[in-house]
């Protein structure tokens, strides 16, 4: 009888209201429905490896039960599909949304027996809204070079390529949402990266300590007060109950 692959959980992806980004009054509104949350999962080969092509995402939401009580609910699962090109074979995760459908394109190195660690590239995150797009897709490629490290115990973590101290815990998706000239408009504002790094004190003890990288998504100012105005420092008034901005924030609740 064949024996089943184990599945792993690596990453946790999270959508968070970004403060600086958002129009008077419009936080509560955006926080009740930043719910939602996905994890990145894998199989692992009987070698105790990763399936190049097994990488998938789990979507999640809270919900609240009878009694008020914090509920995690499974609802949904994203596979990969294989894309072949001229410089090799890359695989694409597509994660529909209630705007589009986001494409995140990863690629796996081979597996390095001496460092026991292999290269996972995030190529591009297609598809995301921006915030400083005006609501429009942004342009800018979204990419992240990583690397898994295969541990004795036979756990997996994943680290920073460029700085292997950096352990990754979870990719939290920030948002905002805006009243401008023209309408509501709104989007992502930034992917922070979130984990540990060591850290040696004075006695020289090491301990972990937490670290945020944050990659900006595209820029439309042009200029300082225009960028105040992007990000909702400059806007007027509004009520979260207007149905147009409530329909906003819903559609983004389920970007991540």
């Amino acid at each position: 009888m064949a024996q089943e692959n184990k599945t792993i959980s690596l990453l946790n992806l999270n959508l968070a209201v970004d403060q600086k980004c958002i129009g008077k009054g419009c936080g509560g509104a955006l926080e009740e429905q930043a719910q939602t949350f996905s994890i990145l999962k894998a199989s692992l080969l009987p070698s105790g490896q990763i399936d190049t092509n097994s990488f998938y995402l789990e979507k999640h939401e809270w919900q609240e039960d009878d009694k008020g009580n914090k509920v995690d609910v499974k609802l949904s699962e994203h596979y990969g599909e294989i894309n072949k090109t001229e410089t090799g074979t890359e695989y694409i995760i597509h994660y529909p949304t209630a705007k589009m459908t986001l494409a995140i394109h990863y690629t796996l190195g081979e597996f390095n027996p001496e460092t026991k660690t292999q290269d996972l590239t995030i190529s591009n995150i297609e598809g995301v809204l921006s915030f400083k797009q005006g609501g429009g897709p942004t342009p800018q490629k979204i990419s992240f070079q990583w690397k898994l490290l295969y541990k004795d115990d036979g756990s997996i973590k994943i680290v920073d390529a460029n700085n292997p101290n950096f352990e990754i815990d979870r990719v939290v998706f920030k948002i905002g949402a805006g009243w401008g000239w023209t309408g509501p408009y709104g989007g992502g504002t930034s992917f922070e990266v979130q984990g540990t790094t060591e850290s040696t004190a004075e006695d020289g003890q090491k301990t972990k300590v937490p670290h945020v990288e944050s990659t900006p998504i595209s820029y439309r100012a042009s200029s300082e007060s225009e960028d105040a105005l992007a990000c909702g420092q400059k806007q007027d008034p509004f009520s979260t109950s207007d149905p147009k901005i409530l329909d906003f924030v819903k559609n983004f609740g389920f970007l991540l």
